[in-house]
């Protein structure tokens, strides 16, 4: 595995992986995918309820998939000097490079074998919607989305289709908030209130 990629585009993948990668009692999840194919580079994370995919332009990439923990990878391409770097696999660890090679720093690293399949999104209905109607309708239910993960249909937004429109609802046990939001035509969805967050 080997790419080199803009400093600036790398961090700010990073931090969104790094902002939903984790998972209580799975220790696999507070690491940051990392997978070069084509000529990409993909910062993937998940926490098993919100996923997070993207993809930035590499230099000369060398095929290949590796771990490595979201929270310290961040800090260290964030405190990296340059534009560009490069990230190859040196003997289990992460190589990360600056253009002119004279920063240099090596960080442990692991197979991916052990993480959880991601969805690949082409295999979903994308749908475009308005989008500052369907957040005034989140802002509306989430206020009484449950809190408590032993009952996970309650920690998440009901999504559904209703003449055309989305229809918001959301409880936790003792009330029920619903809204409508803009047009809908995709069947009915349980959305975590972290993602809908």
């Amino acid at each position: 595995m080997k790419a080199t990629v803009d400093r600036i585009a790398f961090v700010a993948a990073l931090a969104r992986a790094r902002g939903i990668a984790g998972g209580k009692g799975m220790p696999v999840l507070a690491n940051v995918r990392l997978m070069t194919f084509g000529d990409s580079l993909e910062v993937a994370s998940t926490d098993l309820h919100s996923t997070y995919q993207g993809s930035i332009h590499a230099t000369d990439p060398e095929p290949g998939v590796r771990l490595v923990n979201a929270a310290l990878f961040y800090d260290v391409i964030r405190a990296m000097p340059g534009d560009l770097v490069t990230v190859a696999l040196e003997d289990e660890r992460l190589l990360v490079t600056t253009l002119s090679g004279n920063v240099i720093m090596r960080i442990n690293s692991t197979e991916a074998r052990a993480y959880p399949d991601l969805v690949d999104p082409s295999a979903f209905t994308l749908l475009d919607v308005d989008g500052a109607a369907f957040a005034e309708a989140l802002r509306q239910v989430l206020p009484v989305v449950s809190r408590d993960e032993s009952r996970p249909n309650l920690c998440a937004v009901n999504v559904s289709a209703a003449g055309g429109v989305a229809v918001l609802t959301a409880s936790d046990g003792r009330r029920l908030h619903r809204a409508k939001g803009p047009g809908w035509a995709l069947p009915t969805m349980l959305i975590p209130s972290r993602a809908a967050s």
